[in-house]
């Protein structure tokens, strides 16, 4: 089993695929927040939260049999964080 994850601008989408083949798949959304004309921010917190609540749902009874995973995410974000990798604020899109 594969499971790719696709971190979008308000949403996650996940999927469990087995020889090339949709198992299974399923997203969870997020806020995006504009403070100001032309700004917008994500709570980091957030996606990790959606990325759990998706995962739990795409993969369901076959989590053990999952043998990689795919990532891939929205272009040009910024997230500020300490040394231990805590955000600092919202991530900056």
């Amino acid at each position: 089993m594969l499971l790719g994850i696709d971190l979008g601008t308000d949403s996650v989408k996940v999927l469990l695929s087995a020889n090339g083949a949709v198992v299974r798949e399923a997203s969870s959304s997020y806020s995006v927040k504009s403070p100001y004309p032309g700004w917008a921010e994500t709570d980091p917190n957030e996606w990790w939260m959606a990325v759990a609540i998706a995962t739990r749902k795409a993969t369901q009874d076959q989590a053990d049999q999952i043998q990689a995973i795919g990532l891939c995410g929205q272009m040009h974000g910024v997230v500020l964080a300490d040394s231990i990798g805590t955000p600092l604020r919202s991530a900056i899109l």
